[in-house]
């Protein structure tokens, strides 16, 4: 087993320096990893060929990007990044794509919705926006669920505890990685954006709550946990 791991570590060494024969070769040894990953995304409407052309693509990255003296196994490096090449293709090209006019519509909307949490000290409601905008519900509701991730990662870090992130899939695997991501993010925002992320989607508490408990205001909770949330994504991209 001992040296079976030392034939792999050399074998991607060479594969890192430039070799393409070592490098055909570790992609073989990992073509396993590759269709792992492309099968998470099956049924959602793209070919298979083309999902595995971008994971391939994102191994090429993870190789050269990954360090070898992390103290990881490659695989749970090159995962996450495969997973996330994936996933952008989706939102760059999938089915829930939206239109720029209904982009720009829900970017006006969140204006709005900004202008309102300071007249009525609180957030609005969709009816409060509607109203304000002259849109209806429906189109309001639409327009700011465009601004959402389309694909993300879950966390939850006890039993019974509210996911942060929608799982892809039961694969322990998948989950085990996800968490690891998403945990590793967490410990890199500032703390009190940490506790309020942990707050709000850990132990499932209201905006209200969250503010009496971090000393602060309502609207003060909604901009952070925006920033909180826009830093996760990044840091998880």
């Amino acid at each position: 087993m001992e040296e079976e791991r030392r034939r792999r570590r050399e074998l991607l060494e060479a594969a890192k320096a430039g070799d393409e024969a070592a490098f055909a070769a570790f992609f073989e040894q990992n073509q396993g990893l590759v269709r792992m990953v492309v099968s998470r995304f099956s049924g959602r409407g793209a070919e298979y060929d083309d999902l595995f052309q971008v994971a391939c693509m994102a191994f090429v990255k993870a190789v050269a990007g990954f360090e070898l003296s992390a103290g990881v196994q490659f695989s749970t490096y090159a995962v996450p990044v495969m997973l996330g090449e994936v996933r952008r293709y989706f939102r760059d090209n999938g089915a829930l794509r939206v239109s720029r006019s209904i982009r720009e519509q829900a970017h006006r909307l969140a204006a709005l919705r900004e202008s309102l949490s300071f007249s009525l000290g609180r957030e609005p409601s969709v009816g409060e926006l509607a109203e304000a905008s002259g849109l209806e519900p429906e189109s309001v509701a639409m327009a700011l669920d465009s601004l959402a991730p389309v694909l993300s990662l879950s966390y939850a870090g006890e039993e019974g505890a509210s996911p942060l992130f929608e799982l892809l899939g039961d694969d322990p695997t998948q989950s085990m990685l996800d968490k690891a991501a998403v945990g590793s993010a967490l410990d890199k925002l500032p703390e009190r954006q940490k506790k309020l992320v942990l707050l709000r989607y850990y132990r499932s508490k209201t905006q209200q709550e969250t503010a009496r408990e971090l000393g602060i205001s309502q609207v003060q909770v909604s901009r952070l946990e925006k920033k909180a949330l826009a830093a996760l994504r990044e840091l998880l991209a």
